[in-house]
């Protein structure tokens, strides 16, 4: 399994392919600028199979739809923030979209992984686990040296710190962290030196 990175918009946001060895993919957060979504995957020769959300905050959706109509595939996200996500010309929560049941194993379009929940940054945000593979997409949970955002409607700084430490810092500390923001880094490196976690 291969993990390619792209940074699109004013904000610098990450979406993520996750991308079997058939080429099958999982396009996470597919934020602003959905040519060049679009563009990046046709050049690397991928087929997106399922779009999973880990929040629905504008900079991690704008190309949503247009990579949804492109490619005819589904959304996955957290029922909490169903209507952050709407049809822009109904406004009613688009017609292809999950929402997770119950958080835990979870398997989609032949991937398998784990789903959290870990409210703070926003109530709705979800952290996708690939735990054989050594790897989190954490969106804008936690950062190499910091964390979500807490200031906007809806933030929450103690959900936020118990949910990193319940869900994030329970997993081996060479796991691979895949912010939604900056740079890659590793569950023991901010177990260490994260400010904002320390005791």
């Amino acid at each position: 399994m291969n993990i390619y990175q792209l940074t699109v918009g004013r904000i610098q946001e990450h979406p993520y392919f996750i991308v079997k060895d058939n080429k099958d993919t999982l396009v996470i957060d597919p934020g602003d600028d959905g040519e060049e979504i679009a563009r990046y995957i046709e050049e690397n020769e991928l087929n997106p199979v399922a779009i999973l959300l880990t929040h629905a905050h504008f900079d991690h959706v704008m190309a949503v739809e247009y990579i949804r109509e492109r490619y005819n595939i589904d959304v996955w996200q957290h029922e909490i923030e169903a209507d952050w996500l709407t049809d822009k010309q109904t406004h009613e929560p688009l017609t292809t979209t999950h929402y997770w049941a119950d958080m835990g194993q979870q398997s989609v379009a032949g991937f398998d992984f784990r789903s959290e929940h870990v409210p703070g940054h926003s109530p709705g945000s979800v952290v996708y686990i690939f735990e054989e593979e050594g790897f989190v997409v954490a969106g804008d949970t936690l950062f190499k040296g910091s964390i979500g955002r807490t200031d906007f409607e809806y933030g929450d700084l103690e959900a936020l710190l118990a949910g990193i430490k319940k869900h994030l810092f329970t997993l081996p500390d060479e796991t691979l962290v895949l912010s939604g923001h900056g740079d890659v880094t590793k569950i023991g490196i901010e177990k260490a030196t994260n400010p904002f976690l320390q005791d």
